[in-house]
């Protein structure tokens, strides 16, 4: 014979209760939250990206100006021919004379600083001609022909030297010693066109860093407050739309438990209906129906329960009926009635008798 293995049942899942009004708390601060977090970023962002248009504008009209008032010329006759002093800079008029025109500029806007540099005589090696904080600034200034490296030389920087582009903007914040900056850079021309090397314009972006964390200190509170508003007015809200249902459900309840009595006019006759109102509606006349089945159902359950003792008394005497000793005792019954009756014969004779003998003895 074959065993048959049979699968065990699946323990029922238990449930959780979680409340409408808690889901709505919870659907409406999730959506919330998902709204106001975008919106915070589009607006930080977008007052983020206008304060770096803002610098951008101002710095490319500092670097078209500071690269016109340069003389390209003079530039290569300059780092051709001076040598540096002992100060670092140089003795040589040239010198000085671009070096008053960058601190004039810087004058001007003194977020910014110029300078004009050349390609070294080594890979990713640059050098420094002219600096308005020679100038200005000379403690903290380089000094004439002092060199620096870059580790990485980006293409379109690189280009500027090479003559195949004019200018290029690195927008893009960065942060040193001496602060945070964006830079823009053009190539200078000798009077034959040939680039002679590149004005660069360090343009300080404090004011971008500012505009970010004025929209921050500004966006947050405001972000808490209606925060605040808003989950206040939908527990609020929420409390108003569920208590309907709440109370429904108290009804349902007292309904279950058999009070069929219970007034659900006050959920089906409001002035503006709704989905809750209409399952009210329902509710009631599904109420007035289950009411009128039961009461039937009792009384056919009545009806059954009397049927079903007829039967079991017609059953009870059947089984005593049908027994040996009930039979038996049937059986004696009709013989002692049988000597009954033949006593009772034998008397009704004599009785019979009696009466006839006086008349003979009169004839």
């Amino acid at each position: 014979m074959q065993n048959v293995t049979t699968a065990a049942a699946p323990a029922p899942r238990r449930s959780i209760f979680v409340s409408l009004r808690v889901k709505l708390l919870i659907t409406f601060t999730v959506l919330f939250s998902v709204i106001f977090t975008g919106i915070f970023f589009w607006f930080y962002n977008f007052a983020a990206e206008r304060a770096l248009d803002r610098l951008e504008d101002d710095l490319v009209v500092l670097v078209d100006g500071a690269a016109a008032g340069i003389d390209g010329s003079q530039l290569e006759e300059l780092y051709t021919e001076a040598e540096p002093n002992d100060e670092g800079f140089s003795d040589d008029e040239r010198f000085w004379e671009q070096v008053d025109w960058l601190a004039t500029v810087r004058r001007i806007d003194p977020r910014s600083n110029s300078y004009t540099m050349i390609r070294g005589d080594q890979p990713n090696e640059f050098k420094i001609v002219t600096n308005a904080a020679a100038r200005l600034d000379p403690e903290d200034s380089a000094g004439f022909m002092s060199a620096f490296a870059l580790d990485d030389v980006p293409p379109e920087f690189a280009a500027l030297f090479d003559g195949t582009r004019e200018s290029w903007m690195l927008l893009e914040p960065y942060s040193d010693d001496w602060g945070s900056w964006i830079s823009g850079y053009r190539a200078i021309h000798n009077s034959e066109g040939e680039t002679v090397g590149v004005l660069g314009t360090d343009f300080r972006a404090d004011y971008f860093f500012q505009v970010r964390q004025q929209v921050l200190d500004a966006a947050l509170p405001t972000f808490a407050i209606t925060y605040f508003v808003l989950f206040t007015t939908v527990y609020v809200v929420s409390a108003w739309l569920t208590r309907p249902i709440a109370r429904l459900r108290s009804m349902a309840v007292h309904i279950g438990e058999g009070n069929y009595d219970i007034d659900l006019s006050v959920m089906t006759k409001a002035r503006i209906h709704d989905e809750i109102n209409k399952f009210a509606e329902v509710f009631e006349i599904m109420v007035g129906k289950v009411r009128v089945r039961e009461e039937t159902l009792k009384k056919k359950v009545e009806e059954l329960r009397i049927e079903i003792d007829t039967v079991k008394q017609q059953a009870h005497v059947s089984e005593i009926v049908d027994t040996d000793f009930f039979r038996d005792l049937q059986a004696k019954a009709r013989h002692v009635r049988q000597r009954k009756s033949d006593i009772n014969v034998p008397e009704e004779t004599e009785k019979s008798e009696a009466e006839t003998e006086p008349g003979t003895s009169e004839r």
